[in-house]
């Protein structure tokens, strides 16, 4: 019989792998959020003229730059935030659930108490807060 005089750490390495359907769900996620985070930076850069072109069309709710800019740039942060998150499900961490999940979060309800935006948009992010949260107990 043979002894083991080895004094390290004898755990076994449990290695979580991630399931193929979380890295397709990932994959679109990376795309949905770097794509829209991209937009809002390049409008935040031109929301000069969004200003100007909302004000002309849109006369009944005359709108600031700065406000025009304050959208932008939220939706341009909440969109790198979830990005960051989605990096860190990618690891399989918990911590990225929650970093993507806030974002979705504010987004969503955002949506829903402006009138006139679609719901389909609020459907989407609603859909990544619960599609993300069936992998949750795996994430360590």
């Amino acid at each position: 019989m043979e002894l083991n005089l080895n004094t390290e750490n004898t755990k076994p390495d449990i290695h979580r792998s991630r399931p193929i359907i979380l890295t397709i769900f990932c994959l679109f996620g990376f795309m949905y959020f770097a794509l829209l985070a991209l937009l809002f930076i390049l409008a935040t850069f031109y929301s000069g003229w969004i200003t100007e072109v909302t004000n002309k069309y849109v006369p009944a709710e005359a709108v600031t730059k700065a406000q025009i800019l304050l959208i932008f740039f939220t939706g341009a942060l909440l969109h790198l935030v979830a990005f960051a998150g989605l990096v860190l499900l990618w690891n399989m961490r918990r911590t990225g659930y929650y970093l993507m999940g806030i974002p979705c979060l504010a987004v969503a309800c955002y949506h829903l108490f402006q009138p006139g935006l679609s719901i389909s948009a609020t459907i989407i992010y609603i859909l990544f807060i619960i599609i993300f949260g069936f992998f949750f107990r795996r994430l360590r």
